[in-house]
């Protein structure tokens, strides 16, 4: 939590307020929990839309493997925001 400057919060999953696998991670690996994180990369099965769990400007990412079974599969990178205009000249 210190290391990636994440803030701390006081709360205690359970399964009836749509935590059911946060509850048995809780019971598993009692420590510290966190407000959220923002992932660098991600792969979506089932269209659980991970985008909320990734840093401000995510990037879909084209695979050669569109499903597994019947779920769809998405992957998506991020990437710095692009700031400064229509004048400014990016890499």
């Amino acid at each position: 939590m210190m290391k990636y400057g994440l803030t701390e919060v006081s709360v205690v999953p359970h399964e009836k307020a749509g935590g059911a696998l946060g509850t048995v991670a809780f019971r598993m690996m009692p420590g510290v929990m966190v407000e959220s994180v923002a992932a660098h990369v991600g792969i979506d099965i089932g269209d659980t839309l991970i985008g909320m769990q990734m840093r401000p400007v995510a990037v879909p990412v084209r695979l050669a493997r569109r499903r597994i079974g019947q779920a769809n599969l998405v992957a998506a990178r991020t990437r710095p925001k692009l700031i400064g205009g229509a004048r400014a000249r990016y890499e």
